[in-house]
């Protein structure tokens, strides 16, 4: 029996220690799922705590995006035709149509040039004057947009908003005024809104979490639950997440409810602005209860428990399995939205994976946009074969050579500036490009990503801005030319017209001077012309007969259409006189000459015709932008290709062309524009396809000159004088002639080759100058310098500039200053007695 016990004792000996075991496999199992449901715990809170930062992330983004909208609209709409006219009904009316097609407006306005409202959506707003407001005085001395942060305007009658500002310039850059709007904050919560429900659906939240929108001092502007806007600083009570909303990255934190006082998760985020549009620095914060978030979890872990004590090892099997498949299943969801969250930061660039074989991995939407294929015909295909294949001459691109695969088959960064992808409908597009390898926790090369930008627009603006230099190379090239003729020519005009006066009785060297004397001034007026091109002639209005301007253009206008275009000139007598700058006037006549022939490859007619017009009618007059009155038409008619509605709208914009690439600079039109609108006029198109092209020019008439023609060879010259003038001059034959013909005049002639001579010469000279000519461009100091240094020992000294060209200080707006006397070169001697004459007689210049 004893035996048998013992045998028996043995053998049951694991029955008395299974519930010791049971004990301590509970005890060990109750530990495991507690220290799991805490692990568990931090981790979903984690992983909301991050999806409360992108919540708030995305909506700080969306924000931005509405605000960058609005700030676009001011700004675009500020350069609008219809606020550049100043008509107020069409700018009232494009006011309120902004304002029903954007309900977050509470209000526009737009404001002359003093600060008065001209044009409101609201119409007790106008007349009213905002000369004294921040914004305006900002727009008018900057020039520039003035976004003011969230407040209680005026306009906005108690509602918290946002106001942009931008002015309104006229064509030639003057400020015309400024178009302001008020934006209202309610508007923007519907971002909050939409962001808060699409959180609530994905991670099936029991309520929508709450919000609150934050200056970036602290202030409450949006709050979803108390309504506290502009009543409450939750930087100054110290809460931590809107403390953290001041940082540079989003995230999220867990923190105590100031009023409700329990525990919750907030995410938060800083709106950064969108373009160019610097934002706000709004903080967004986002949030839910800790108790709300792990309310799932905890209810799921009684059920378990319950389970698990009520069959015992079976069920904490499962629920030990449950448990880490559970665990697996997060890792997983996590790591996805590793990925997607890497994919929505890369908005602006194409982003792609590759693995070791170059099949894609992942493509984000800015791919699929630029290149035309949709992704699920991109993954798991070979990038190489579909849109990196060519090379940008359309030759074969080896995949072995491609820099793509390089970053993943050597493990280093490739960077690439100049080569191309190709879209699905065949068509190459320039890009820049990065390929970096992909690696694990181990440096194994997995793969590489690719990220990309389209270059197009950057092309074409590198392209633009060369054609401008080398234009502007050109034009200098031409000034410069221009001015040592005008040197050259003065010094021909000069001794020539000498010559004439001392051959008055021999007709046959008189006839041969004069011949030279016409050559002469046939090469003045190509200089004025390349002075013209270049940009640098001086506008100087005159008294002018359109028909003249346009008879003596004939032979140049013929030789630059060709002889494969008919030109027709119908110009009706008496038409009247205009005031304008010859050779400016003579640039607006050549530009729309040189279109037409553009717009007629293959020959044509181009009909120039000038008329005398009477607009007395209001609609007639309104229909051209002009006051009633009597003005000189001036019409250009091409029977070319014509112009469509859409190519008509952007006629006059600078860098706006039709041509192909090289042929044109898109100026022409707008600098047309440019000249006929400073002469006081305006200029109409009318076209169709294939029916040519009109254009018409209305320049104001001016009475008839009351003043007689320059003096002519045959009489008598001016008046000398006895006075001392100091001479400075670079150009020794234009010095020497000048010396001549003023010392043949009576006058003391001092005489300096160049600033620093003509200063030495001013000191040693013991009596009176009474006069200081020189030229404005010399080396060391200009003339204008020279006689700013001048003044200050001789008050009393007339100045007289003279210039071969005249894009110098003494200009301004295109118009000589006020009391600067001017001489432009070249020109004759009578003229030179009779400039120096005015100036000695004139009052002081000072």
């Amino acid at each position: 029996m004893t035996a048998l016990t013992t045998r028996t004792g043995q053998r049951n000996r694991p029955y008395v220690w299974l519930p010791t075991l049971i004990v301590v496999m509970t005890v060990v199992a109750m530990v495991f799922l507690a220290r799991g449901f805490y692990s568990f715990q931090a981790n979903v809170i984690a992983t909301t705590g991050e999806s409360l930062a992108l919540a708030a992330s995305d909506i700080a983004e969306m924000v931005d995006r509405v605000l960058f909208e609005r700030y676009s609209d001011v700004l675009i709409a500020a350069k609008a035709a219809a606020f550049q006219q100043r008509d107020r009904r069409t700018m009232t009316e494009q006011l309120v149509s902004l304002k029903k097609i954007y309900p977050a407006y509470l209000w526009l306005g737009v404001t002359d040039s003093t600060g008065q409202i001209i044009a409101a959506t609201d119409a007790a707003s106008v007349g009213q004057d905002r000369s004294a407001s921040d914004w305006f005085q900002y727009v008018r001395k900057q020039k520039g947009i003035y976004a003011q942060d969230a407040q209680v305007f005026k306009e906005s009658r108690g509602t918290l908003a946002v106001a942009f500002s931008a002015p309104i310039q006229g064509p030639d850059g003057e400020f015309l005024g400024v178009l302001t709007s008020r934006v209202g904050i309610p508007a923007m919560e519907e971002i909050f809104l939409i962001a808060a429900r699409s959180f609530q659906v994905q991670r099936g939240a029991a309520r929508i979490p709450e919000y609150q929108f934050l200056t970036r001092d602290g202030d409450v502007i949006a709050d979803s639950l108390l309504r506290q806007e502009g009543q409450v600083n939750l930087k100054l009570l110290g809460l931590p997440s809107a403390l953290f909303t001041g940082s540079a990255q989003s995230g999220y934190v867990e923190e105590m409810h100031l009023r409700r006082h329990v525990r919750v998760v907030s995410g938060y985020a800083q709106t950064r602005g969108y373009g160019d549009f610097l934002g706000f620095h709004w903080g967004i914060l986002v949030r839910l209860d800790r108790d709300t978030i792990l309310a799932s979890l905890r209810s799921d872990l009684l059920k378990v428990g319950i389970a698990g004590v009520l069959l015992w090892l079976p069920m904490l099997a499962v629920l030990v399995w449950t448990t880490n498949r559970l665990l697996r299943e997060w890792n997983q969801a996590r790591q996805l939205s590793r990925d997607n969250e890497l994919i929505l930061n890369s908005l602006d660039e194409g982003i792609f994976g590759l693995d070791l074989e170059g099949k894609t991995t992942f493509v984000n939407p800015a791919v699929v946009k630029m290149i035309g294929w949709e992704a699920k015909e991109l993954i798991g295909k070979t990038q190489h074969d579909i849109l990196h294949h060519s090379k940008p001459d359309g030759t074969p691109y080896p995949r072995e050579e491609c820099p793509i695969y390089a970053a993943f088959q050597d493990g280093r960064v490739r960077h690439v500036a100049d080569e191309v992808f190709w879209k699905k409908d065949g068509t190459s597009f320039p890009v820049e490009y990065i390929s970096n390898p992909i690696r694990n926790e181990q440096g194994q090369v997995l793969g590489a990503v690719v990220t990309f930008r389209d270059m197009t627009e950057r092309k074409k603006l590198e392209d633009q801005f060369r054609h401008a230099q080398k234009m502007e190379a050109i034009g200098r090239l031409a000034g410069g030319i221009a001015h040592d003729f005008n040197n050259l020519l003065t010094v021909i005009n000069g001794y020539c017209s000498e010559l004439i006066s001392q051959f008055q009785e021999n007709q046959q060297v008189r006839k041969s001077l004069e011949v030279i004397s016409n050559a002469a001034e046939r090469a003045a007026t190509l200089t004025r012309q390349l002075l013209a091109f270049s940009r640098r002639q001086v506008l100087q209005p005159k008294i002018l007969d359109l028909n003249t301007i346009v008879t003596n253009m004939g032979m140049m206008l013929q030789r630059t259409i060709g002889e494969d275009i008919d030109l027709v000139t119908v110009l009706r007598p008496g038409i009247g006189w205009i005031k304008s700058d010859p050779g400016q006037l003579e640039q607006v006549i050549m530009n729309l000459a040189v279109n037409a022939r553009d717009a007629m490859p293959t020959g044509g007619k181009l009909t120039i015709e000038t008329s005398s017009v009477d607009l007395e009618h209001s609609h007639v007059t309104q229909a051209e932008g002009l006051e009633p009155g009597r003005y000189v038409m001036l019409a250009v008619i091409d029977t070319g290709s014509g112009m469509d509605e859409t190519v008509k709208a952007h006629l006059f914009e600078p860098y706006f062309t039709t041509k192909l690439e090289g042929k044109g600079t898109g100026l022409g039109l707008s600098t047309v524009y440019g000249i006929v609108r400073q002469s006081g006029g305006n200029i109409s198109v009318y076209s169709e396809p294939g029916l040519g092209t009109t254009f018409k020019i209305y320049l104001p008439a001016v009475k008839q000159p009351s003043e007689t023609a320059e003096p002519s060879t045959g009489k008598a010259r001016p008046p000398g004088g006895s006075e001392t003038i100091l001479l400075a001059e670079d150009e020794a034959t234009v010095r020497e002639l000048l010396a001549d013909l003023l010392r043949g005049g009576g006058y003391t002639v001092l005489v300096a080759r160049d600033s620093k001579e003509a200063f030495q010469l001013s000191g040693d000279h013991a009596g009176p100058i009474h006069l200081l000519l020189t030229d404005v461009v010399m080396p060391g100091m200009s003339g204008y310098e020279l006689s700013e240094r001048l003044r200050s020992a001789r008050p009393h000294m007339k100045v007289l500039y003279m210039s071969g060209y005249t894009d110098v200080g003494i200009v301004r707006q295109g118009l000589l200053k006020p009391g600067l006397a001017f001489l432009q070169k070249p020109f004759l001697p009578d003229a030179l007695f009779a400039k120096v004459r005015a100036v000695l007689e004139a009052p002081s210049q000072r």
